[in-house]
């Protein structure tokens, strides 16, 4: 009935974001599809660090079916696309508000915005970390 596609990039938030991702497949006997998008022009050798994630998510779950995917473009309007009846989408939020937010715009959000597919929004813990620090 659809993949479970989270949409990652390089980070330290991606492997929070497959593990996530990997058990919300699980549960619901999907697959799953790791999507990274590069640049439009940029040279692409893919994504060099999202088979390893793949590898340990393949390790903890050796009967899921996982794939990784590198697309050209941009990110929001990419995985949107790939999103494109899903059974879920994955995706972080870096938390970015006010004007850094605005300036360099939200990925999640727009995504929210253009997809009809369920979406699951995992906080970056980096955010969460600055908030309990500053409470």
């Amino acid at each position: 009935m659809g993949h479970v596609i989270v949409g990652v990039d390089e980070g330290p938030e991606a492997p929070t974001l497959i593990a996530v991702a990997a058990e919300m497949a699980q549960r619901h006997g999907a697959p799953l599809s790791a999507v990274t998008v590069g640049r439009d022009g940029a040279e692409q050798d893919g994504a060099p660090w999202l088979p390893d994630l793949l590898l340990r998510i393949r390790e903890k779950h050796p009967q899921l079916q996982c794939a990784g995917f590198t697309l050209t473009g941009t990110p929001a309007d990419e995985i949107t696309e790939a999103a494109s009846g899903a059974r879920l989408l994955v995706i972080g939020s870096r938390g970015l508000s006010g004007i850094s937010g605005i300036v360099r715009g939200s990925v999640s959000q727009a995504i929210l915005e253009g997809t009809s597919s369920p979406v699951l929004v995992v906080p970056s813990r980096t955010t969460s970390d600055k908030h309990r620090a500053s409470g």
